[in-house]
């Protein structure tokens, strides 16, 4: 388990460079996301709260 912390805007960059989604409202104190591979999609769960399955990044090493 790895935990990183950051600022807000770097979690929205982060969010919008990695699984493609851009921000629809700012983050909440303390808010972030957490992902886990499965299958050939990514698990994100969203810091609105909510659980999507994105595509993995094309330049991410698929192993």
């Amino acid at each position: 388990l790895n935990i990183f912390v950051t600022h807000d805007l770097n979690l929205m960059a982060l969010r919008f460079g990695w699984f493609g989604l851009p921000p629809e409202r700012w983050v909440k104190f303390l808010g972030g996301f957490a992902f886990a591979f499965h299958e050939d999609r990514i698990l994100l769960l969203d810091y609105y709260g909510e659980l999507k399955k994105v595509e993995i990044p094309y330049w991410w090493k698929k192993s």
